[in-house]
């Protein structure tokens, strides 16, 4: 289910660096509302021009500081075909916001194993 979720990189990402980059609150543990409010500045950061979309030249492009940073340097093996297309669910080409965010929204539900909307270190970790 992970590799689904991350092209096979799930253990890549979740580092407790990245655990805490996401705990914004310093209780040891993201919440679903941290992890999406995240996962919003990185879809800014690869919506360059503001539109709501990003098509594929945009999301196969080189990443930026802030897609390499939430990513874990892990984002060209993301920023594929294979991956736009899973969070593609329309089949438009284009990645929108509402997509991206489900893609996002399920992956941390599939780390939430006990669907509390609240993930511990062994959980993010992957333990």
């Amino acid at each position: 289910m992970e590799s689904f979720a991350t092209g096979g990189y799930a253990r890549g990402l979740r580092t407790m660096e990245q655990m805490n980059m996401i705990d914004t609150d310093g209780d040891g543990k993201v919440s679903k509302a941290a992890w999406l409010a995240y996962r919003e500045k990185v879809f800014a950061a690869l919506d360059r021009n503001k539109s709501g979309k990003v098509d594929q030249k945009a999301f196969m492009q080189p990443s930026n500081d802030m897609v390499s940073l939430a990513t874990g340097g892990y984002a060209r093996g993301l920023q594929t075909k294979v991956m736009m297309r899973k969070i593609d669910t329309n089949g438009d080409g284009t990645v929108s916001h509402d997509e991206f965010i489900a893609y996002q929204t399920r992956v941390f539900e599939m780390i939430d194993k006990t669907s509390i909307e609240n993930v511990g270190p062994q959980d993010f970790l992957g333990k």
